[in-house]
């Protein structure tokens, strides 16, 4: 009897085993045989799931598209970008847009605070184009490995932060020349992203001509002083214009107007905090 039921359990041992080798069979539908039932037991792999890529350059709000960092540019984050960084996001652009002046030269590169906070850099730059408009400055966005031209900031210009915000104010002027003629504007202004927000502007120039044998003479200085009364930003501006003639027998006669204006910086804006004065002689 004992070898009868040791018999029994080996043989249901092996038979066990054997089963555990065989694949089990998953029915996914009706009961089948044939071809129909091994198609319904194959069960195919896990799909694979592509990882899903966020450009974190693009800012909400910024139409223009953004173009991925080259991760090949060796720039690293919080530092001053090289002159080489510079000319190749210029000229990454420009091969893409086909519009944009070859950038021959650029100055030493200042850090600015954008409104937005940002920390960009900006830097005189000379263009290959006409006498007039070589010279002009380049706003560079490390954060995006992006190079803007803004046009109404010039190859000179002085950087603020009047009211210690974080917010630079960047005074500038542009202009244009020939003649004897120069006539341009003085601007303070704020930089958003890529675009610019004046705040501030005046017209200036020196404009001389001969005209019917009668010398004219037609000049308009600007002068802008930065001081703090009490916590508040104030801007003292002069405007000084004189206007002469010569006739033939040398006898000139010249009339000038000096005006004082004085501005407190008071939320973003330069509001005007006295009356104009006119000093004639």
């Amino acid at each position: 009897m004992m070898r009868k039921l040791f018999a029994l359990a080996c043989l249901c041992l092996v038979a066990c085993t054997e089963s555990a080798k065989e694949p089990v069979a998953v029915n996914t539908g009706p009961t089948a045989t044939g071809p129909a039932q091994a198609a319904a037991t194959l069960v195919p792999p896990p799909a694979k799931t592509e990882a899903v890529v966020v450009d974190p350059l693009k800012e909400p709000g910024d139409e223009r598209s953004r173009k991925a960092p080259n991760v090949d540019d060796g720039y690293i984050m919080g530092t001053v970008p090289t002159k080489e960084q510079v000319f190749s996001w210029w000229n990454r652009d420009a091969n893409e847009k086909r519009n944009l002046d070859k950038l021959l030269e650029i100055d030493e590169l200042k850090k600015i605070g954008l409104v937005n906070k940002e920390e960009a850099y900006l830097t005189a730059a000379v263009f290959d184009r006409g006498r007039n408009g070589m010279f002009s400055s380049v706003l560079i966005r490390p954060k995006l490995r992006e190079v803007v031209e803004l046009d109404v900031i010039g190859s000179e210009f002085e950087i603020l932060d009047l009211d210690n915000d974080g917010i630079s104010e960047i005074v500038t002027r542009i202009s244009g020349s020939g003649g004897g003629t120069e006539i341009g504007k003085k601007f303070i202004l704020h930089i958003d992203k890529s675009s610019v927000e004046i705040l501030h502007e005046m017209n200036y120039e020196t404009n001389s001509s001969l005209v019917d044998d009668t010398y004219k003479e037609s000049n308009i200085s600007v002068d802008w002083k930065f001081s703090n009364d009490n916590g508040i930003p104030i801007l003292k501006e002069t405007i000084e214009k004189q206007i002469g003639s010569c006739n033939g027998d040398k006898k000139c006669k010249y009339k000038r107007v000096k005006e004082l204006n004085t501005y407190q910086f008071i939320d973003q804006q330069f509001v005007n905090s006295a009356p104009l004065t006119p000093l004639n002689n």
